[in-house]
C-alpha cells in the first residue's frame, strides 16, 4: 500500500470515527430533552474548602430520605339534601287562626360527601325574605342533623318551625319553601293540614 492509499485510508476512517460520535452527541441530546434532563439526579459534588494539611473528599454525598406518596385529596362536594316529606299544620284554635300559627314539620336526610366534617348550622326555612329557624324546643325529633356530620356518613331527622302572621299566609298560598341546611337551599313541597 503506498502512502498516499494509507493517509487516504487513516482519513476514512477518522472521518467515520467523527461522524460515529456526531451521531452519538445527537442521539445523545435527543434523549435528553425527551426525559427531561440528566438521567442521574444526584445533586454535583460541590468543591470543598480546607484548611492546609487536612484532607478533603470528593466523593458527593446523598440524601437517602425516603419520599412518600400522598393519596390525591377527595374533591369537595356539595352534601345531598334529600327531604322526605313536608307538612305544614295549621292552628284549629281561634286564637291561633287570629294569629295565622302554623307548625311546619320537615323530615330530611343530609348525606356528606366531602373529605371534611360538615357543620350543619342553624337549619333555617326560607319564606320569601323571610327566615325562620329550627325551633330549639323540636331539638329531639332533629336527632343528629344539628350536629357536625362525618365525611360519608347520613343523617336524617325531623326540623321543626313556628310561622305566624304574613310568613303563614305566603306558606299556605304557595303551598310550597325552601330550606336551607348545610349551606344548601332546597325546594320544599308543602302538604297542608289542619292541627
Amino acid at each position: 500500500m503506498t502512502p498516499d492509499a494509507m493517509i487516504r485510508a487513516l482519513l476514512k476512517f477518522v472521518a467515520v470515527v467523527v461522524a460515529a460520535g456526531a451521531v452519538g452527541a445527537g442521539v445523545g441530546i435527543g434523549l435528553a430533552a425527551l426525559t427531561g434532563g440528566e438521567d442521574d439526579p444526584s445533586p454535583a459534588p460541590q468543591a470543598a474548602s480546607s484548611a492546609p494539611g487536612t484532607a478533603t473528599s470528593s466523593t458527593p454525598t446523598t440524601s437517602t430520605t425516603p419520599t412518600r406518596e400522598t393519596a390525591p385529596a377527595k374533591p369537595a362536594l356539595v352534601p345531598r339534601v334529600q327531604v322526605l316529606s313536608a307538612v305544614l299544620l295549621e292552628a284549629s284554635t281561634a286564637s291561633g287562626r287570629d294569629r295565622r300559627r302554623a307548625r311546619v314539620s320537615i323530615r330530611v336526610r343530609v348525606t356528606n360527601r366531602g373529605a371534611e366534617t360538615l357543620d350543619l348550622e342553624d337549619p333555617q326555612l326560607l319564606a320569601g325574605d323571610d327566615r325562620v329557624s329550627a325551633d330549639p324546643r323540636a331539638a329531639d325529633g332533629a336527632g343528629t342533623l344539628l350536629k357536625p356530620l362525618a365525611s360519608d356518613a347520613s343523617a336524617t331527622g325531623k326540623l321543626r318551625f313556628e310561622t305566624t302572621g304574613a310568613v303563614t299566609e305566603r306558606l299556605t298560598t304557595e303551598g310550597s319553601a325552601r330550606l336551607g341546611i348545610a349551606g344548601r337551599s332546597v325546594a320544599v313541597k308543602l302538604e297542608i293540614r289542619e292541627i
